[in-house]
């Protein structure tokens, strides 16, 4: 068993502290382990609702900085939401005193709640089957699956293959007039599914597997498709922008964004400013007799429609995410494609 650690790392220390005035006191059936789980619960509940994914974060960064291996360290997010359930015939008291430091970066009390989970397994009967009707858990996510490297590489060529067949339908179908690239829809869906560098990986092959078929085709905008493999990859894995919708949407601008900044000096160095599609060049021409500024006309076309493409290439991959990649996908992403009210309870 882990020890609760006595320190507060620099990580809690920088965090919201739990104030002292709302700590909740042991009531007259703090000897039990159910009472204990629904307390720990109104806990979590009062730290703002953090994740289990964070408190498990927390827990083992904790561990690892009092010397333990990051191999030993680490722990199931199903234990640590096992810890708030009813219905238990017994709990880890350490561990308990673990996710109360996780949550309140207060040693003291994480004591406090050791010593109450000793007593509680020393003492209590046997627990009740029963859940309150009135304090239901909070619907969780299973930790997703582990990926191999083959099925990574299978998904990426699929993803690549698929969104070159959907571009080459929207050119036979419209002949260039459609106002939307739809090109970096396999780029959105591997980089936020699999993880940045497969993103890369699928920037680069939808750029080069064209040169095949088509020696024309312009493989120098494969860093206008690296650049949103950044964005989405990182935004997701590493700055957690699927936690919620508003800071997903915003993700997706941004990779629009970027793209742009990266796609304009192309357009102009490589190609003179042509924009291929009869629609945008269009829109172009009439952006420049306005604002008498080619490059300023450019970047203004390709930034709208940039920033509609990619919030379409992020609506994909959200939906992706919660149906064929549900069980591969990080949590955050699928939990935005859960109905809100499955977060709210979960029925007896």
């Amino acid at each position: 068993m882990h020890l609760v650690r006595e320190s507060i790392d620099d990580e809690h220390k920088q965090g919201d502290p739990y104030k002292p005035e709302q700590r909740l006191p042991f009531g007259p059936d703090a000897s039990t382990l159910d009472q204990i789980a629904e307390d720990l619960q109104k806990l979590r509940t009062d730290c703002g609702v953090m994740s289990y994914a964070d408190i498990v974060t927390r827990i083992t960064k904790a561990r690892e900085a009092n010397g333990i291996a990051p191999a030993a360290a680490r722990i199931a997010r199903t234990t640590v939401y096992d810890c708030f359930r009813t219905g238990r015939t017994r709990v880890s008291p350490e561990l308990v005193g673990e996710i109360v430091q996780a949550l309140t970066s207060d040693p003291t009390l994480a004591k406090q709640w050791v010593r109450r989970c000793q007593e509680a397994s020393a003492t209590s009967a046997p627990p009740s089957n029963r859940r309150s009707p009135d304090l239901k858990l909070p619907w969780t996510l299973p930790d997703p699956l582990p990926r191999p490297f083959w099925f990574n590489a299978i998904v990426t060529v699929a993803c690549v293959v698929l969104n070159l067949a959907l571009f080459f339908l929207i050119e036979v179908l419209f002949r260039g007039r459609f106002p939307l690239y739809m090109d970096m829809i396999d780029i959105a869906v591997v980089a936020m599914v699999l993880g940045t560098r497969w993103g890369l990986v699928a920037a680069v092959i939808a750029q080069l597997l064209p040169l095949l078929y088509a020696p024309e085709a312009h493989w120098q905008f494969m860093f206008v498709g690296m650049s949103g493999a950044l964005v989405w990859g990182l935004g997701v894995h590493r700055f957690k922008m699927a936690k919620t919708l508003p800071k997903y949407l915003i993700l997706n601008l941004v990779a629009g964004f970027v793209c742009t900044m990266v796609a304009v000096p192309v357009l102009i160095v490589v190609f003179g400013g042509n924009m291929e599609m009869t629609s945008s060049q269009a829109m172009a021409e009439e952006m420049a007799r306005i604002a008498h500024n080619w490059v300023v006309s450019i970047f203004s076309v390709n930034l709208l429609i940039s920033l509609t493409d990619k919030l379409i290439a992020g609506v994909f991959a959200l939906v992706l995410a919660g149906t064929v990649f549900k069980r591969y996908a990080p949590t955050d992403l699928v939990a935005l494609t859960v109905p809100a009210q499955r977060f709210q309870h979960v029925e007896a």
